[in-house]
């Protein structure tokens, strides 16, 4: 008896296909970036932020870029929303449409969170994640980069974000973001634990290597 594999999903083809020239372009701008591969098993309870990752392919979403803002003091720029939970805040994120490169997201999200305009200094790395959930599975991608913005202060032009404050933290501090993130427990568990590993990824790096402009 013959078996008959499912049909590739359309939107899984262009998905990777504009993720490997992305990587592909941003490895010639800059070789030394990171590529991580997340496995995660969403087992919080419903509505889990694997619906709307999931729900957000419908809207072309393929990816999501994170903006590591530094002001010239070095630190960076953290924001939250008037619907997180009380104290949370994280690094500012926004989705990559299948009609644009991870680039041109990180610019125009900069521009729509912060009121910033300016092009990253660094890529610095792509989160691959295999996400699980009650017998389904997703992949989804994080492109981080880095900015540099000088003295500016933070003005959202989109108040659909609800984005309610910002504050600025030493890199250092990244490392009690991501376990307060990943902390979190109810509807927002799986939010949190997802968040957590970009916070956690970024937070190495700056590690590792310990000079700002190399994070």
């Amino acid at each position: 008896m013959s078996v008959t594999s499912p049909a590739p999903d359309p939107f899984d083809l262009r998905r990777a296909q504009a993720e490997e020239q992305d990587l592909a372009s941003l490895r010639r701008q800059f070789p030394g970036l990171e590529v991580r591969d997340c496995v995660l098993e969403m087992d919080g309870p419903a509505p889990s932020f694997f619906d709307e990752l999931w729900e957000g392919r419908a809207k072309g979403r393929r990816a999501e870029v994170m903006l590591v803002a530094f002001h010239a003091d070095g630190t960076v720029w953290l924001h939250t929303k008037s619907f997180y939970p009380a104290g949370i805040y994280r690094l500012p994120s926004g989705g990559v449409h299948l009609d644009e490169t991870a680039w041109e997201a990180a610019v125009r999200e900069l521009r729509e969170e912060l009121g910033v305009e300016g092009e990253p200094a660094q890529c610095l790395g792509l989160l691959r994640y295999a996400l699980f959930r009650q017998g389904r599975f997703q992949r989804f991608s994080s492109f981080v980069f880095r900015f540099e913005i000088g003295t500016a202060e933070p003005h959202p032009q989109d108040s659909s974000e609800r984005i309610c404050s910002f504050r600025r933290v030493p890199p250092a501090e990244l490392a009690h973001v991501a376990r307060t993130l990943a902390g979190l427990d109810g509807q927002w568990q799986d939010w949190g634990r997802f968040r957590a590993l970009a916070h956690a990824f970024v937070h190495g790096l700056w590690f590792r290597q310990s000079a700002r402009p190399e994070i």
